[in-house]
């Protein structure tokens, strides 16, 4: 189960491990796991990038369950085959990785394993309609707003990328013979070039320096790209529960614009949901039923 995006995929995969009776795992839940695991598609010409995590519990009886998670960035994986490649599952805790790695330990259940799947039962996104003027005084700019019953994109500009775009206009006017490319610019990238000290002149760097004053200069929070300050509200005014207390993943996807993926503690019902705080701006969620439903 999961969602995916033309941007992004979210797969959770659960499995039930069944020891040979006697088996002792060694460390406790939160060290234990599979020491391989890998998803990806039958076809490996299909780029693929992103990571996973994984959690494990013992279900007292005799059995363990693991649900791993994985997040492919820049693939829309529906309709794809894919396979899921195991190996050796039991302690897995940094005291031992060494020893199983080189083979002087051997994991306390053994094995390899291959699943295959025709596709994924994947749940696709539904984007939210709201007014981008709303956001004129915000820190942060949406361009777009996903929701699915796992967690929620966010497509967005920000005050800094505003800030930089005045910036770049400035320094143009003041210094024509500048050889910067301002339209690809943005805070990260500034950063570096002034700490190299090699693109700018001591007097263009002032001026920088100067400008990015206003805002209390080029580290300060009030220049922050990053997607923060935000809330899902459910309809009875408690907020919905997401995997932490930032996205779970973040980056640029072009020049300007940042796009951020975040993780519901578990599946929601989307029809009990109210609205997507940013900031000071509630975004109403008005889905189908169909749409609201959980795979």
């Amino acid at each position: 189960m999961g969602l995916t995006s033309e941007d992004f995929t979210l797969c959770y995969i659960t499995l039930t491990i069944a020891p040979p009776e006697g088996t002792v795992l060694t460390a406790d839940m939160e060290n234990c796991g599979f020491m391989e695991a890998f998803l990806q598609p039958e076809d490996a010409s299909i780029p693929t990038s992103g990571g996973g995590t994984e959690t494990a519990i013992d279900n007292g009886d005799g059995t363990y369950s693991a649900m791993l998670m994985w997040q492919f960035h820049g693939a829309d994986l529906r309709n794809v085959p894919m396979k899921l490649e195991l190996g050796g599952f039991g302690n897995v805790s940094k005291e031992v990785a060494g020893d199983l790695y080189s083979g002087n330990r051997e994991i306390e259940i053994p094995g390899s394993w291959v699943f295959h799947f025709d596709n994924l039962p994947l749940e696709e996104t539904v984007s939210l309609s709201f007014d981008s003027a709303l956001f004129a005084d915000e820190k942060i700019h949406p361009t777009k707003i996903e929701l699915s019953s796992f967690g929620a994109i966010v497509t967005y500009t920000s005050e800094a990328t505003d800030v930089v775009e005045a910036l770049g206009l400035m320094m143009t006017e003041k210094y024509p013979e500048l050889e910067v490319d301002w339209g690809s610019m943005d805070l990260e990238i500034l950063n570096l070039l002034c700490a190299e000290g090699s693109a700018f002149t001591d007097a263009q760097q002032e001026d920088i320096e100067a400008f990015l004053a206003d805002f209390g200069g080029i580290h300060s929070e009030a220049l922050s790209a990053q997607l923060t300050d935000y809330r899902l509200l459910y309809q009875d005014g408690s907020v919905c529960k997401t995997g932490s207390e930032y996205p779970d993943w973040a980056g640029v996807r072009d020049i300007g614009e940042s796009i951020a993926l975040i993780c519901f503690d578990a599946p929601v019902d989307l029809g009990k949901l109210a609205s997507f705080e940013i900031g000071s701006v509630q975004v109403p969620i008005q889905v189908s039923e169909q749409s609201a439903g959980t795979n």
